[in-house]
Formats: structure tokens, C-alpha cells, sequence
């Protein structure tokens, strides 16, 4: 996929996915915006080692992977907390989002304009940790459109 989606080439055929959806893609987009696709937890976790493990440790700052007792009412958590008070003693949170630009909620936007879907996702990423008030929180998200497939 990593060299056939940015040549344009088909890759893959018409099929029922697991979701319930009728796949009539051959780009093979599907596999990036689904809730079932087995490479969606091994992706966010690559992110995750990268961003929240190496980044901070490269600059020296002591962080923790998916906080315990740091969770909203849904028991939902962020993926890293800084071990030391960041901005006005409070530690920094961050949290991993991979907006797909070819994804159903995000076409129209990114029709409109280029980094629409990474906009959208880091407001919602925003608007769902706001009860945490103990952090900070800066929205940072990344997107995926075609000319960028992961490698």
C-alpha cells in the first residue's frame, strides 16, 4: 500500500469490510477511517511511542504513558502526562489523532481547505478533555491525505 496509494494504483477489490460497510473503493482508503481496520491500534501506538515516549525523552522531560486515575466520566485518558509541572504548575497532556482527509466527516472541509481535518480533530481533541482543568493541553493533531501515506 505504502508505494501503490501514492501511485494511484488500485489496491484493493470491491468487498464487505467487518464494519458492515459495502467497500467499493480500489484506492483502498477504507482500511484508514475504519473503527474495525487491525491496523488502526498498531498505528495510534506507533504515534504514541514516537510522540509521547522518544519526543520528550530526547528533550529531557520525564513523561507517563496513559496516566491512571488522570480520566474523564468515560473512563477515557490521555496518552501521555509530563511528570513536572509544565505552564502555571500544571503538566502537560498530549494525545494522539490521525485525521484521515479522505474520511467521510472531513471530504467537505478539505475540499474547502488544506488542513481542515487536522483543524477539526484538534478541536474535538480540545472540547474532550476540557473538564480536565488540572492540565494543559495543547490541540495538536496531524491528517493523512494522499500525497502523505505512511510508510
Amino acid at each position: 500500500m505504502a508505494v501503490g496509494l501514492p501511485l494511484g494504483c488500485n489496491v484493493c477489490v470491491p468487498h464487505a469490510c467487518v464494519c458492515g460497510t459495502q467497500v467499493d473503493d480500489v484506492c483502498g482508503s477504507h482500511a484508514f477511517v475504519c473503527k474495525r481496520a487491525p491496523g488502526r491500534i498498531a498505528s495510534h501506538q506507533a504515534l504514541n511511542d514516537v510522540v509521547v515516549t522518544r519526543a520528550f525523552a530526547s528533550a529531557g522531560v520525564p513523561v507517563t504513558k496513559e496516566p491512571v486515575g488522570l480520566a474523564r466520566q468515560d473512563s477515557k485518558r490521555p496518552d501521555g502526562l509530563t511528570l513536572i509541572p509544565w505552564q502555571r504548575c500544571k503538566p502537560l497532556t498530549c494525545d494522539v489523532t490521525v485525521a484521515h482527509t479522505l474520511a467521510d466527516s472531513y471530504v467537505s472541509a478539505t475540499a474547502r481547505s488544506g488542513g481542515a481535518a487536522a483543524e477539526q480533530a484538534a478541536g474535538r481533541k480540545t472540547a474532550k478533555y476540557d473538564l480536565l482543568v488540572l492540565i494543559n493541553r495543547p490541540p495538536v493533531s496531524t491528517d493523512r491525505s494522499r500525497d502523505a501515506w505512511p510508510v
